[in-house]
């Protein structure tokens, strides 16, 4: 099961990468579509970070882009500690 975990999360930030390094050429909605076959949208997009939403989840996921690399993490609710969902972020600290 931890294998299956660990392939998954190599597969997802594989292909993230791939799409932070020609993001810049790409419109939001463009990535949109490309990363929903997967099960991902975008929620927020930025030259080097973006949110992507789970969709069967609902939990958001944060990419950062450094001139060293990159990195994707979890977005935890402030308040309990548990994965952030984006009806949760609409509903408690979306402005």
């Amino acid at each position: 099961m931890k294998i299956r975990k660990f392939i998954f999360i190599i597969v997802i930030f594989t292909f993230l990468t791939g799409c932070a390094s020609s993001v810049s050429s790409q419109s939001q909605s463009t990535i949109t579509q490309e990363t929903k076959g997967f099960g991902f949208e975008s929620v927020y997009y930025s030259a080097r970070q973006m949110v992507f939403r789970e969709i069967t989840t609902d939990v958001l996921y944060f990419y950062s882009e450094t001139a060293s690399g990159g990195g994707l993490s979890v977005m935890l609710n402030p308040e309990t500690g548990k994965p952030l969902t984006y009806s949760d972020w609409k509903t408690n600290y979306a402005n």
